[in-house]
């Protein structure tokens, strides 16, 4: 990409760290409503206000760590079908 072509914003969105994280925001998208199911199902929601804030403390590390996985899993997958096809 010709930054010269490109305005200061287009610059500043194609930035790796914002790529990535647009990237992990996807999958946190899709798999934080299956984790926050299977928490819940698992360790009830509690009346104390203390404890249902650790609850989403933990959903929310579990839900993002899972996303960092699924993310690198299907970035590989992605990079390994991609090899496989320009061989054949």
């Amino acid at each position: 990409m010709n930054d010269n072509n490109h305005g200061f914003i287009t610059r500043i969105l194609h930035c790796r760290p914002l790529l990535y994280f647009g990237s992990l925001s996807f999958y946190f998208f899709m798999i934080h409503q299956l984790t926050i199911r299977i928490m819940f199902k698992h360790f009830p929601a509690s009346d104390s206000t203390v404890v249902f804030c650790l609850q989403s403390i933990v959903i929310f590390l579990v839900a993002l760590t899972a996303s960092i996985v699924l993310r690198h899993i299907c970035l590989t997958l992605n990079r390994t079908m991609q090899t496989k096809l320009l061989r054949i």
